[in-house]
């Protein structure tokens, strides 16, 4: 069986096999840091990915260097010797460092950087000695011909097991991942050591378990590079394993510690008795600490001063982050913990917001974080029931104690102590949570009293909004506003100009055309009155031949064709007449503005602010509420303003004066963006019309018909709303409402 397995095995390290090997584990390397390399920046570890794409390029460049040497095993010399077998078992060695290197380490820290590199010189340094010393040792009969191949596996073996201590007692972020690499890592050089004999120098089963093992990275750096903390079916099957060795390991560290605690403690009762005898000012100012009756260490650290200043900087906060900052700080003074974090709970979501947390020790802020509920199941039941809750050390393996030891990366969070807050109205608006990693302490009831006392005043400190703020806000969005009204109140004033332009040169070629055409008219009439002057010269002579009668034909054709000129002056000149009675009546009517269509680029929020501000007074003067509906305000799009403001503020007046004082008027802006086109719709809650009325109010018969404000102003609107070249259409029912709406079609800016 053992003969079949090696030889099995040993084909990997044979061509063609060790091509299949080299393809196989350079491929999924290259994968591996290509994946990384794209989807560094989308993930929130950005130093943990960037170590491991550095590790992997490592990892590909061994691989890369390993098969570049296999070329040179071809060679007789070479092949006789022991240059590429110690070689492979090296950069075997070499890889399983810088794996776990690349698996373990989540910050750039010098140290353990700097051991990995020292080692992997010793390493390389042993591999050359070996390389000389080998066929001497054997020639001597020190040693026999494969137990160097013994001591390289041996070491291979050492580095994997320091590795999976590591990742025990680190708790990296993909653990149970690492552990599996490294256990298939383990299982071939394990193999490679029980078939020794068998496998003659050849590395088969080591490069079996790179080949199963390696693939497993491109799932590490996935998760990592989507903060997935979900791991595969196999790992959640051996995880329990890993829980009893986690346990019997953390047992033997626990009571390495009890014994530590125990002798410091008796030290430091030796202390306490000494420092006892020196004078009463000095034991009140020298005793940082004290030991309790359990003979656990507490800190009687005097807070005061400290917490009376961070009392004070809160009415000094500018910001809620300040604010935020300043309260954990106090509280971690006032009951001495180790750790605090404030947490924020917001209505109708599954999130809970840690806003900010403050280690005593350390003396520094965690930065703000967003948390499933699910991730802390007993705290948010307990604040659910509005009650407090406590966790003690031995409750380690409890879901919530491991989200918050991942949140502080430490390995424990020691005892806990969460306390809800609430508001009136609001029973759970988030709470307080306190830890002591550090100094393992017990709580008791101070913490409980404490917040008992506070908690209201706390609550409001934490969860009301700022007044101060939510004026700074709304100042800014006046700001805004009142910025964006004078923009476009420069605008239409340079519009209206333009215009007003343009109506005197149209105004000055009319008076051109009609003096022209009278001028002509005048040269029309003293041409026939010449002409009929000569025919009858000619008609008066007498013996006018056949000559004289071709002449008098040409004239009177000329005529005709001068009087037809004339008619058709004469007509163009009633059409002149027309166009300027017709640009004065709508002059009067709407401006300037329907001279000329001239498209230009504006927002629908400046439309309906401009509207707003022009029927402001009236508004105010019937008490009125104007309610505007406008989802795309912040939309640009292309068309005449002058005319669609004229339109816009037709139909509001019809609707002001149409409504009873106190009334409703709402007015919708709702864009198409398949068809083009912007839809308006003004409604109001006056009398309303009858189906005749509306008939009536589209004939220009009538100049009156109940239930509209003013009908000039409806009738202004829709010619308006013609020339711009869109529909209107009337929905109306008496005694309950009426509504206009109209499309135009705008051009809609990216």
């Amino acid at each position: 069986m053992a003969t079949t397995l090696s030889t099995l095995l040993n084909i990997l390290a044979t061509p063609p096999g060790d091509l299949v090997y080299h393809l196989v584990v350079s491929l999924v390397l290259i994968i591996t840091v290509v994946f990384t390399l794209i989807n560094r920046g989308k993930a929130n570890q950005g130093n943990q990915l960037k170590i491991f794409l550095i590790g992997c390029s490592i990892l590909l460049l061994l691989q890369l260097i390993l098969f570049g040497l296999r070329s040179y095993n071809s060679d007789p010399i070479i092949r006789t010797g022991y240059f590429y077998p110690l070689m492979e078992r090296l950069f075997s060695t070499l890889t399983i460092i810088w794996l776990v290197w690349s698996l373990l380490e989540e910050e750039h820290d010098y140290i353990p950087t700097s051991f990995y590199i020292i080692l992997s010189i010793t390493l390389f340094f042993l591999a050359v000695v070996s390389i000389f010393a080998n066929p001497i040792l054997i020639h001597l009969s020190i040693f026999k011909p494969l137990t160097l191949d013994l001591i390289w596996q041996c070491i291979a073996l050492a580095m994997i097991i320091i590795g999976l201590l590591l990742a025990f007692f680190q708790h990296p972020t993909q653990k149970n991942l690492t552990i599996l690499i490294l256990i298939l890592l383990a299982s071939g050089h394990i193999v490679q050591i029980l078939l020794v004999n068998e496998m003659r120098w050849f590395m088969g089963a080591v490069r079996l378990a790179q080949m199963v093992s390696f693939p497993l990275l491109l799932l590490w750096a996935k998760r990592a590079s989507s903060n997935d903390e979900s791991v595969p079916l196999v790992v959640a099957e051996s995880e329990s394993l890993f829980s009893v060795i986690k346990a019997k390991i953390q047992q033997a560290f626990d009571n390495v510690v009890a014994k530590f605690n125990s002798a410091r403690s008796t030290s430091l009762s030796r202390m306490k008795t000494l420092t006892q005898r020196s004078s009463k000012s000095n034991q009140q100012t020298q005793h940082p600490e004290t030991v309790s009756d359990k003979g656990q260490v507490e800190m009687t650290l005097d807070t005061k001063p400290a917490l009376v200043n961070q009392l004070l900087k809160i009415n000094l906060a500018q910001t809620s982050e300040e604010k935020y900052r300043v309260v954990a700080q106090a509280l971690s003074l006032s009951v001495v913990a180790d750790i605090c974090f404030l947490v924020k709970i917001p209505e109708r979501t599954e999130k809970l917001h840690i806003v900010t947390g403050y280690d005593l020790i350390r003396e520094t802020h965690f930065s703000p974080d967003v948390i499933a509920r699910e991730d802390l199941p007993n705290i948010t039941n307990a604040w659910r029931a509005d009650q407090a809750f406590e966790l003690t050390n031995d409750q380690s393996e409890t879901r919530d104690v491991l989200t918050l030891a991942m949140l502080i990366k430490y390995h424990s969070i020691g005892n806990l102590f969460a306390y809800p807050l609430g508001l009136p109205g609001k029973p759970l608006a988030g709470g307080v949570i306190f830890l002591s990693p550090y100094t393992g302490k017990r709580w008791g009831d101070k913490p409980t009293q404490l917040l008992d006392t506070i908690k209201d005043t706390l609550a409001q400190i934490l969860y009301r909004p700022d007044p101060k703020e939510k004026a700074l806000m709304a100042l800014n969005q006046v700001q805004l506003q009142a910025s964006s009204f004078m923009e476009e109140a420069n605008t239409l004033r340079a519009a209206i100009a333009d215009k007003d332009i343009q109506l005197r040169e149209n105004e000055n070629l009319i008076k051109e055309l009609k003096a022209k055409y009278q001028i002509e008219q005048l040269e029309t009439i003293s041409s026939i009155e010449q002409m009929k002057r000569k025919i009858a010269e000619l008609t008066s002579q007498d013996g006018l031949g056949r000559g004289a009668d071709s002449t008098v034909e040409q004239l009177r054709t000329k005529i005709r064709q001068l009087t037809d000129e004339q008619e058709h002056l004469r007509i163009a000149l009633n059409r002149a007449n027309g166009m300027i009675k017709e640009l004065q009546t709508e002059a009067g009517q709407t401006g300037p503005i329907r001279l000329s269509l001239e498209s230009q680029i504006i927002s629908l929020d400046s439309i309906a602010a401009n509207v707003r501000l022009r029927v402001g007074s009236q508004i105010q003067q019937k008490d009125i509420v104007l309610e505007i509906h406008n989802p795309d305000g912040r939309q640009m799009v292309k068309t005449d303003p002058e005319l669609l403001q004229t339109s816009l503020h037709a139909l509001l007046i019809n609707a002001i004066r149409a409504s009873e004082p106190g009334g409703t008027i709402k007015l919708e802006l709702i864009l198409s963006f398949e068809m083009g086109m912007l839809i308006i719709q003004v409604t109001d809650h006056g009398g309303g019309l009858t189906q005749a009325e509306q008939t009536a109010l589209f004939s220009a018969q009538h100049e009156d018909v109940p239930g509209i404000g003013d009908v000039q102003s409806i009738r202004s609107a829709i010619r308006a709303i013609r020339v711009l070249n869109g529909k209107i259409w009337l929905k109306s029912e008496k005694a309950s409402f009426t509504t206009f709406r109209f499309q135009i079609p705008v051009r809609i800016i990216d």
